[in-house]
């Protein structure tokens, strides 16, 4: 653990200056009650679902019952209609919603063999000074406590890899939610009796390991799939299967390299995205039991439950598969929150809000101090406000090309300036780059891209980005991020 006045100094700073560079930060941001007393504060459950669109959700529109459980759960709870992620995928998106700490603060990406600080404090660790036992059971992968997720959890099972590629038969058969969900609910059934922190997450609707792009067990697996389906395409082609084909395509779609027979048909994407919403429903499925035990065990009135995910998925909206693009189909996530006594119930939020948001909101939900380091602010104004209570603010989305999301429109920029433009108001697939058209308001919104930018380098210096802990994956992991449709783990640099 961490020396408290060594946090408390470094963390002081970082509030006071982003502060300073979002002025409406200090209307919205909540105030948690360190008095509250420790019988009396809330059980919080997080579920993480990896590469989940919000628009293949019924609750937000989706035509396909893909989504039921959730659905109801929606229902009980409050929706929010844009919640973008932190960029860069699974590892920076999870360490950013789980410290508070945009990408190029926290400095934890794939292959900068960097670990999170010891410095920074995370969503577990504040739960567990403030007495709540904490755990977490994850599907490993970029989730592995190598990169420090461990910090604060009491117990962390980080489910490694344990087959080879193209020596297993079924991604089932070897962890998600069909071996994560028990292990959760049997340690939930033993720390119920005071307020605990459970993070659930998994891959389960991530690109497979095994044959199909996307895999779930029967009868989920073909339950979207269209009877009549014909197509040759069976998920491999050659020796590529699964992931490794969909990485594949994108790099040669990249390098222009695509015969006409490699490209997938209309009628075999569509082949795909049935597989993925069966996966999806799958998943539900198993939310339902989650919910279901809290209900069992008598607590779900007193358990705040917080469902999201890292990031979406592509479908060659924009040309390419997987999630390497920061279009708002990958992007934008789900994020619905249910409070324990069911207040706001069936509320759906308009504005514009991130997955840095997390922290502070559980932390004030909870009656947990809030962190002077959270560069994300507590959503509960914003939630008990009908008119969000003056909430907004452009969001940083940082990968290979930056983007600036504010709730209408949406910016991707290269090193040397904007590149696209879109008005979501009337195109929200982003079809239309409409920075011809308005050149001027592409300037504008470059400028506070690189104000943001500037300022989370200073909060990176200031507070130690270049403390952070090496991170070495072990074979098994490496090769779980192989299957995963991670060839190997590419270089990212935080912007600037």
């Amino acid at each position: 653990m961490k020396h408290p006045s060594l946090r408390r100094g470094q963390t002081r700073f970082v509030a006071l200056l982003f502060a300073q560079a979002l002025i409406f930060v200090t209307a919205a941001c909540g105030s948690g009650d360190p008095e509250k007393s420790l019988e009396n504060r809330l059980s919080v459950v997080l579920v993480s679902i990896d590469t989940l669109r919000a628009d293949h959700l019924g609750c937000y529109g989706y035509e396909r019952p893909t989504t039921p459980h959730i659905d109801r759960f929606a229902t009980d709870g409050v929706l929010f209609e844009q919640c973008v992620n932190t960029g860069g995928g699974t590892l920076p998106v999870h360490m950013s919603m789980l410290t508070s700490l945009a990408p190029a603060v926290h400095g934890v990406f794939p292959g900068n063999g960097r670990a999170l600080a010891e410095g920074h404090t995370t969503l577990a660790e504040a739960l567990h000074d403030a007495g709540y036992a904490t755990a977490a059971f994850v599907d490993g992968g970029y989730l592995s406590g190598t990169f420090g997720f461990t910090q604060g959890f009491d117990r962390y099972f980080d489910r490694n890899y344990k087959g080879v590629l193209g020596k297993i038969e079924s991604y089932f058969d070897e962890g998600g939610l069909a071996e994560l969900l028990p292990r959760a609910l049997s340690w939930m059934s033993r720390h119920h009796n005071r307020p605990f922190f459970l993070f659930l997450h998994t891959y389960d609707t991530h690109s497979a390991v095994s044959r199909l792009p996307y895999e779930s067990p029967p009868p989920f697996l073909n339950q979207f799939v269209d009877p009549g389906y014909s197509g040759s395409f069976d998920g491999c082609r050659e020796d590529r299967c699964a992931s490794e084909l969909l990485l594949w395509h994108n790099q040669a779609r990249r390098e222009a390299m695509l015969g006409p027979k490699e490209l997938f048909t209309p009628e075999e994407m569509e082949y795909t995205v049935a597989l993925y919403d069966g996966a999806i429903s799958y998943v539900d499925d198993q939310i339902g039991l989650l919910l279901a035990a809290l209900e069992d065990f008598g607590i779900a009135q007193r358990t705040l439950v917080v469902l999201t995910s890292d990031h979406g998925e592509e479908f060659l909206e924009h040309g390419l598969l997987l999630h390497d693009q920061n279009y708002e189909e990958v992007a934008r996530v789900p994020l619905i929150v249910r409070f324990p006594d069911r207040s706001h119930a069936g509320r759906r939020v308009a504005n514009l809000v991130s997955t840095l948001d997390l922290l502070p909101t559980i932390l004030d939900a909870s009656g947990a101090p809030p962190l002077p380091q959270a560069m994300g602010l507590s959503l509960l104004q914003l939630v008990s406000s009908p008119s969000g209570g003056g909430f907004e603010r452009p969001v940083h989305i940082a990968s290979g090309r930056e983007k600036l999301r504010t709730r209408h429109w949406s910016l991707l920029a290269e090193s040397n300036g904007p590149s696209e433009l879109y008005s979501l108001a009337d195109d929200p697939n982003e079809q239309m780059n409409r920075i011809a058209q308005y050149p001027d308001h592409a300037a504008k919104l470059f400028d506070q891209l690189l104000e943001i930018q500037s300022h989370e380098i200073i909060i990176r210096e200031q507070i130690g980005f270049t403390d952070s802990e090496k991170a070495e994956l072990a074979p098994n992991e490496l090769e779980k991020l192989r299957a995963l449709g991670y060839a190997e783990p590419h270089p990212a640099s935080p912007p600037g």
